[in-house]
């Protein structure tokens, strides 16, 4: 929402709203024509004002009327209810005097300061209340506009915060991916520092094996299956082993 919603164009003031209330209340309008004729009748009587005056006068007070209607309807404000009831009485007073006066319930020359104060009066007083109600509802559009602002800002700000939140759970995150791979590389580096070691040490015995029995490569003695006597030879003691006895075992 912006301040523009408070800007109507002149075409929205005089023809819109007009015509958006006649669409929702048409009876009103039939009705201002009677009360048009009225007052303006009552207000160019005794030649006190030319009647087109009076007519431009009867047209402000039920155009006040209506504008009233129009400006409680988008910010209702206790103006409203009483420019609403001050046209209504405007209208019922001059209507009434304009009719007595017209039967000779009233005469209009000796009226005095009453009658006078009838003509000015509720002129000058629905002046004031249409004043009155166009600046509270001013006021209340600026107070929505204002509401509107910081909840928007109240909502920036909010937005700013979760990202800002957002940002630092990531960041977080990384931190943590990046330390728990490092955790995991340092476990593979040490299982594989404790794989070679192992290696290493079975290398060693193995070859301490092979140190201490350089000429043998087969745990058994090479003694004949047979007899027992010990072979020299591998050969021989192979094919001792072969045919379960050796070449002196063959010859007795």
């Amino acid at each position: 929402m912006t301040a523009a919603t408070i800007e109507r164009s002149f075409f929205d003031v005089v023809i819109g709203e007009p015509l958006s209330l006649a669409k929702d209340q048409p009876h009103q309008i039939l009705l201002s024509t009677g009360s048009i004729a009225l007052m303006s009748s009552f207000a160019s009587s005794g030649n006190i004002l030319h009647p087109l005056a009076g007519f431009c006068i009867a047209v402000g007070v039920e155009w006040a009327y209506l504008r009233g209607l129009a400006s409680d309807a988008r910010a209702q404000t206790r103006w409203g209810g009483v420019l609403n009831w001050s046209a209504f009485l405007i209208v019922v007073l001059w209507g009434v005097l304009w009719v007595a006066q017209q039967l000779g319930a009233v005469v209009e020359a000796s009226g005095g300061w009453w009658l006078a104060a009838a003509h000015v009066v509720p002129v000058a007083w629905l002046s004031l209340c249409s004043a009155q109600c166009h600046r509270a509802a001013m006021r209340a559009e600026r107070a929505e506009i204002k509401r509107a602002a910081d909840q928007q800002a109240d909502a920036e700000k909010a937005e700013r915060a979760y990202q800002a939140e957002l940002q630092k759970r990531r960041y977080d995150q990384q931190l943590e991916l990046e330390a728990e791979w490092k955790r995991t590389q340092l476990a593979f580096d040490a299982e594989r520092q404790r794989a070679e070691l192992k290696m290493q040490r079975a290398d060693a015995r193995t070859k301490m094996r092979r140190d201490a029995h350089p000429e043998r490569t087969n745990a058994e003695p090479q003694n004949c299956p047979k007899c027992g006597v010990f072979i020299e030879s591998r050969s021989a003691w192979l094919a001792a082993r072969r045919w379960q006895r050796c070449a002196a075992c063959k010859e007795s």
